[in-house]
């Protein structure tokens, strides 16, 4: 067994600085994919990581789900999962965390390094150039669940020193903290989703109203439809001009017949868009159902952002509003492998979260007519 030495540190303001950053960013992000992929890109540049890896682990059942920022690392562990998952407990992060969570820990506080190289889990993955495994530290988020969620950061040319583990410990509570933000706001979202999806799955979307004609909610598929037809900004509170104009024309004219309004229809090309006005939103205002029945146009525009053929087709599909899974099923992909390529596009873009990346592709697409 090694032995842990856990030195005091004191962080330099410069570390200070790069860690708030960096939790400004994390706290902004309402949707877990998006704290998952930022987080994998943020969290090693702070601690000099080669790989790193997002895991989910369930003891009882002796599973693990691990989402590794490589290709090649990602497809090692999806080959050998199972292998993985037989011999997870070798890991002495792994097994330790499943006694205890605590602070940061490296493997070198529990084995050496001959020791590590002589593990069977070691050899079979942790050893591949592509892994890096040499050297790992890992840092366990203390949630309210029956999985473990954990961060492991790998190098294999030097240990990872007292400082890395002091920059991870202070991050601990609130990594904590914008983690749960995240899985509530998805669970919020989710719990709403499955009205949208019958909608999306009939050319149909929905934007809620208060008496204002004010955004008070507006599905994925609406926000793309405002700006394919209309050329309107995704992150902003109100409706376009022209249908708030005929939004109040409609009303009028309802009050004068007690007649259904006539729907606002948009052309586009091969595009169209038709508006109708629903009563009973339960803010006192009330919703607008959107139907729109789109071409087939092709995800090659969104290749000059600089994206590959793959990540201008996992674009293309999340601009429609499609989820993970969705992408995942249309592209014959694993939803993993969706969320790689989904951390990749981010940094590619220089973006953050979907509805940015939404918002981009829409333009680059709308700009072809």
């Amino acid at each position: 067994m090694g032995t842990v030495v856990e030195q005091a540190v004191t962080l330099s303001q410069h570390d200070l600085d790069r860690i708030d950053r960096v939790l400004e960013r994390l706290y902004r992000l309402q949707d877990l994919d998006d704290f998952i992929v930022t987080a994998m890109r943020e969290l090693p540049l702070l601690v000099d990581a080669y790989r790193t890896g997002y895991n989910e682990v369930n003891y009882g059942e002796r599973r693990m789900m691990s989402i590794v920022d490589s290709p090649d690392a990602q497809k090692l562990y999806d080959k050998k999962q199972f292998l993985f998952e037989s011999s997870m407990m070798q890991n002495p992060l792994i097994e330790h965390h499943s006694r205890h969570l605590g602070g940061p820990k490296k493997i070198s506080d529990f084995l050496t390094r001959d020791q590590w190289r002589a593990t069977s889990i070691y050899n079979a993955f942790y050893s591949d150039k592509a892994v890096g495994g040499e050297f790992q530290i890992a840092v366990a988020l203390p949630l309210d669940e029956n999985i473990l969620v954990a961060f492991a950061f790998n190098r294999h040319e030097s240990d990872f020193s007292e400082r890395h583990r002091e920059v991870l410990a202070r991050l601990i509570p609130h990594l904590t903290q914008a983690y749960r933000n995240a899985r509530d706001h998805t669970r919020m979202k989710q719990r709403l989703s499955r009205s949208e999806e019958a909608l999306n799955a009939l050319g149909a979307s929905w934007i809620e109203l208060d008496a204002d004609l004010g955004i008070v909610r507006i599905s994925d598929r609406a926000v793309i439809d405002m700006a394919r037809f209309f050329g309107k900004s995704s992150d902003a509170d109100r409706l376009p001009p022209e249908v708030e104009a005929w939004i109040g024309a409609s009303l009028d004219a309802r009050q004068a017949s007690s007649r259904r309004a006539a729907p606002l229809v948009k052309q586009k090309g091969l595009q169209r868009l038709s508006l109708r006005i629903l009563s009973g939103a339960r803010n006192g205002g009330f919703s607008l159902l959107c139907e729109s029945f789109i071409d087939s146009v092709s995800s090659a525009p969104l290749r000059e952002l600089g994206l590959t053929k793959r990540q201008a087709e996992v674009l293309y599909w999340l601009c429609q509003g499609k989820s993970n899974a969705e992408i995942a099923a249309i592209l014959k992909i694993s939803i993993r492998t969706v969320l790689f390529h989904i951390s990749r596009i981010f940094a590619a873009l220089g973006i953050s979260n979907r509805t940015e990346a939404a918002r981009l592709a829409v333009t680059k697409l709308t700009a072809r007519g």
